[in-house]
């Protein structure tokens, strides 16, 4: 009898352990500080684990049919790869499908040329670098710390462009499109809206001596050029249009433009050998792959709360099986003192029913303490959805 208690105890209870597992999950934060996504450690063994399912983190359903034209179109490519492009709309043409970005304040925005920054938005903390040079503070701020540490190593250090408004960016295309053609306009400069310069995330840095148009694609033979792609990562800063991707980011090669996008996200671009931002973006960035990694802990939550509550109810099995044995193995009574009573004269007519029913009642009463528990978790994520988004 009381090994029949215990397990319907942990049957009536187990649903209402996970779901409070799953509700407590549901709302912790997934990292902190500068990253709308966990820390980057956690982030990426999580990214690891459901890659090691056989799955790609950042699949999103609605592009199925797209990742399966794109990757027809471009069979050289791997899958994951074509996703991550797919995800950011690399398989529209360029200025086909432009979409507003969702947060331009983020120094992770992915702006590009099918990606847009709204015309009256510009960074409201700059600072100047020098020469008048403006950069929203904490691109200054790293962008300083990274001058500095050129100059320590005898390298020169020429700013060329740094913050440009929606206007002069406008301006600039436009008297472009006069002189050269709008094909030949778009491969060197950004339509408005389309610019990084926009966002106070961006500088062009030049040696003195190429500073002429003509001989600007010059200084990825310099040194300054080489100290930056070894060392830029370590101040938040990438190559934004290398040589090698041309085709998919839509510029010429342009080895003096650097962009500001954080030290982490620098840093894992560099180390995991990523050099287009579009295929980071895609792959990382998206906020699909946040809710991805969301739902994955919470799944592994739930298994790790049924594996701890089958434990528990082994646990209490084997303690009731031990205390059985024990009152088995126990010395038999001494009977001569006992009044045997005839078998005919035991009323169990009137004792099984009084047991049957005691028993019944307790584990009723168990069952209901399980639902009760289940719909107060219930009620309370009911409750928790009715309430105004805070994001």
């Amino acid at each position: 009898m009381i090994k029949q208690i215990i397990s319907t105890f942990f049957a009536a209870n187990l649903l209402a352990l996970l779901l409070a597992a799953a509700y407590v999950e549901a709302n912790q934060d997934i990292g902190a500080g500068e990253s709308w996504y966990c820390e980057y450690e956690d982030f990426f063994e999580i990214i690891s684990a459901i890659e090691a399912t056989g799955e790609y983190p950042h699949f999103i359903e609605e592009n199925r049919q797209r990742y399966e034209q794109y990757q027809a179109m471009n069979p050289d490519i791997p899958m994951s790869t074509v996703i991550a492009y797919v995800n950011v709309d690399m398989d529209n043409d360029f200025y086909s499908d432009i979409k507003d970005v969702a947060d331009p304040s983020d120094v992770r925005v992915l702006v590009n040329k099918n990606h847009a920054l709204p015309a009256n938005w510009e960074p409201d903390n700059f600072v100047n670098i020098g020469a008048g040079h403006m950069m929203r503070e904490e691109a200054a701020t790293h962008f300083t710390q990274m001058r500095d540490a050129m100059q320590e190593n005898g390298l020169r250090v020429n700013v060329i462009i740094t913050y440009r408004s929606y206007g002069a960016q406008r301006n600039t295309h436009g008297n472009a499109v006069s002189r050269w053609g709008s094909a030949s306009a778009d491969r060197n400069w950004a339509r408005a809206g389309h610019s990084e310069h926009q966002t106070g995330l961006a500088v062009d840095i030049l040696h003195k001596a190429f500073e002429e148009s003509m001989h600007q694609a010059r200084y990825q033979e310099t040194r300054e050029f080489a100290w930056l792609i070894e060392n830029a990562h370590n101040y938040g800063f990438i190559l934004r249009y290398p040589n090698e991707y041309k085709d998919f980011h839509g510029y010429v090669f342009e080895p003096w433009h650097w962009r500001y996008v954080g030290v982490e996200t620098a840093t894992m671009m560099y180390n995991m050998e990523i050099a287009l931002y579009e295929e980071f973006y895609g792959r990382y960035l998206v906020p699909e792959v946040l809710e991805r990694v969301r739902e994955f802990i919470m799944e592994q939550q739930a298994l790790d709360e049924a594996e701890k509550a089958a434990a528990e109810e082994a646990a209490a099995r084997e303690a009731v099986e031990d205390v059985t044995i024990d009152i088995d193995d126990a010395p038999a009574p001494h009977t001569e003192s006992i009044l045997i009573v005839p078998a005919q004269e035991i009323n169990t007519d009137a004792q099984e029913p009084k047991s049957t029913a005691i028993s019944a009642q307790l584990m009723a009463g168990i069952i209901s303490s399980g639902f009760v528990v289940v719909g107060f978790i219930i009620y309370a994520i009911s409750r928790r959805k009715k309430r105004p988004s805070a994001h």
